[in-house]
């Protein structure tokens, strides 16, 4: 709040959250660095999950791969357009609220009872209007804004909104695996220090 008009250019958003074999082919290209193994919810190097989403990524390992495959971080405008379909929906398959036949998420346990992340697409009826995948749980997406309580004074013209200096935190949009229904709407909004692994 409060909420906001704002008008969002033309832009190009990958159809799903990126994966640990994409990940592994910018650190094979000794471009990116390897993700945190650290805890027991890591992707990267757990076997038979090259399509699960990369997590345990910080902000500036998210950026380089971005950059790398020739793009950058959605902006948080832009990034809830996309979950909407540029709808006003609750959540980004409309307004029926969010379970495990929707979304991978808290539903009585995380993962919907796997405890861990899906597969990339895997909930086809969770998808956007636009075919876009995971908007909603799976992991939890870096957007490049920087952290602010409320749109008082936020950009309208869907621009990143970015401290000078930066924020200490940054936005973090879509919810995770272990997010509840609540969390997983395409409005709810998390934060994050550039550093944290998500």
């Amino acid at each position: 709040l409060p909420m906001h008009r704002v008008t969002v250019p033309t832009f190009d958003v990958t159809k799903s959250e990126v994966t640990v074999g994409q990940y592994a082919a910018c650190v094979s290209a000794e471009v990116c660095t390897e993700p945190s193994t650290t805890g027991t919810n890591c992707n990267w190097t757990v076997a038979f999950r090259e399509a699960h989403p990369v997590n345990c990524v910080d902000w500036d390992q998210a950026r380089t791969f971005c950059a790398w495959v020739g793009g950058r971080l959605p902006y948080e405008a832009e990034w809830e357009y996309a979950a909407r379909a540029g709808t006003s929906s609750l959540y980004p398959w409309g307004d029926e609220y969010a379970t495990c036949q929707l979304a991978v998420m808290y539903e009585w346990s995380s993962g919907c009872g796997s405890y861990r992340t899906w597969e990339v697409c895997s909930i086809p009826a969770g998808n956007t209007a636009d075919g876009l995948c995971d908007m909603a749980g799976n992991v939890g997406e870096w957007v490049e804004d920087d952290w602010h309580n409320d749109y008082e004074s936020a950009p309208t013209d869907g621009s990143a909104w970015i401290d000078s200096p930066r924020s200490p935190y940054r936005v973090v949009r879509g919810g995770g695996y272990s997010s509840r229904a609540e969390q997983v709407r395409t409005g709810y909004r998390g934060s994050d220090a550039p550093t944290q692994n998500a």
